[in-house]
């Protein structure tokens, strides 16, 4: 190697040679001969290479290398390197020669996915698999990167809340504030949710059909079961004491007749009067009372007469004909049946007129009442035989029975109270 100075294998025909800075280089002076391609170390301290020319030998500073030093003795450090083209899993690019060093490859180096709409990982496919956690006020999920935007959360969204016993709305308050409308047979009102049930409705309720005109079991009719009542035993002296002429089982029937009459009527749930006796005994009567739906009216004779075929007269008002004739007059307005006279004067009298649900015309035999004490078509005016119409309706699962209102030696005809 030659130093700085000396020129090895050059002629100079000088000793002590000196060197000089020649273009391209430094030039060795001090030697006769130059051999080309020899290292020398040129004034920075770098190997440089000999080169040869007419006046002799020049040493020729190494190319710029990336390294951090001076290879070329220029004052300049890594200077005018270029650029190295590259290639990574991601792309072609370049790597730059930085404070003595090549820079990694531009084209960039696989990393992980990220949800950024781009190839992060440098495999031909964009935001691939990436899942991450997510939440709800009903809990957690998971949702997927898409496009760049995490989408689809799988957690559980709130609801509506409903009346099932969970909470929905994922609120931390179970069915909280939930109503709905609710009605009864009696009408409407509104109930509320609680534990998953509906409950508390404030419609009114039905209840216990009471003896007040009113519909208390909402049904659409009013006393139902009141319409007629049967009473029994009712103490003939209270029957008495509404009319003392009945007195027993032998009183007449008219007087018997109004006196079940005043003594429903003073209950004060028998605006239709009543009927007695049905049975009898010295010391008490079964007697039946009519309740709102019970038509009772004054009437005339005459018209009663009119309507039934049956002249009604003084004579005959006091007995089971002008019964027959009430009966007939009734069933000629369009009701079920009619009991009367319970009160009349000598041209007027008070009849009852019941609907078919509450009082029914049945036919039967002569026979039926016959074989209990009753020949109609004898004497129809005896306890007896109001005894034996009762019976003959209470033995066809009716509550109760008043008559005979027809009858001739083969058929009779009875009011049977359901």
């Amino acid at each position: 190697m030659l130093t700085i100075g000396i020129l090895a294998g050059c002629a100079s025909g000088n000793e002590g040679s000196t060197s000089r800075r020649d273009a391209g280089g430094t030039r060795l002076d001090g030697g006769e001969t130059c051999t080309r391609g020899e290292t020398c170390t040129t004034p920075c301290g770098t190997e440089g290479t000999v080169d040869c020319d007419e006046e002799g030998a020049i040493c020729r500073p190494p190319i710029e290398r990336c390294d951090g030093a001076d290879e070329d003795c220029d004052g300049a450090i890594d200077e005018e390197i270029a650029d190295r083209t590259c290639t990574s899993a991601c792309g072609g690019g370049v790597s730059r020669c930085v404070d003595g060093a090549f820079t990694a490859c531009s084209g960039g180096s696989p990393r992980p996915e990220t949800c950024d709409g781009t190839d992060e990982d440098c495999d031909g496919a964009i935001d691939e698999a990436l899942t991450r956690g997510c939440t709800s006020a009903c809990g957690p999920g998971a949702e997927r990167c898409e496009a760049g935007a995490w989408i689809g959360c799988t957690a559980p969204m709130p609801g509506v809340e409903s009346c099932e016993g969970s909470d929905e709305d994922c609120d931390g308050t179970i069915d909280e504030g939930l109503s709905r409308a609710c009605s009864t047979a009696c009408g409407a009102g509104t109930e509320s949710c609680r534990a998953g049930a509906w409950v508390a409705c404030t419609a009114p309720q039905p209840a216990v059909e009471s003896c007040n005109l009113a519909d208390d079991d909402c049904d659409g009719s009013s006393d139902e079961g009141f319409q007629a009542t049967v009473h029994d035993p009712v103490p003939m002296s209270e029957l008495t004491a509404a009319q003392p002429p009945c007195d027993g089982p032998s009183a007449g029937l008219n007087v018997c007749m109004s006196a079940a009459r005043r003594w429903c009527t003073n209950r004060g749930c028998h605006p239709g009067g009543g009927a007695g006796h049905l049975q009898a005994t010295p010391t008490s009567a079964r007697v039946v009372c009519f309740g709102a739906r019970g038509d009772q009216h004054n009437v005339s004779f005459a018209a009663v007469s009119a309507a039934s075929s049956i002249s009604v007269t003084t004579g005959n008002v006091a007995t089971r004909v002008a019964q027959s004739a009430v009966n007939r007059y009734c069933r000629s307005r369009g009701f079920g049946a009619g009991v009367g006279p319970t009160e009349h004067s000598d041209v007027e009298m008070t009849v009852t007129c019941l609907p078919n649900d509450v009082a029914i015309t049945e036919s039967i035999a002569t026979s039926e009442l016959t074989t209990r004490g009753c020949d109609p078509n004898a004497n129809p005016n005896t306890l007896g035989c109001a005894s034996a119409a009762d019976s003959v309706c209470r033995a066809r699962g009716r509550r109760a029975g008043f008559g005979p209102v027809e009858w001739n030696p083969s058929e009779a005809a009875v009011v049977c109270f359901p």
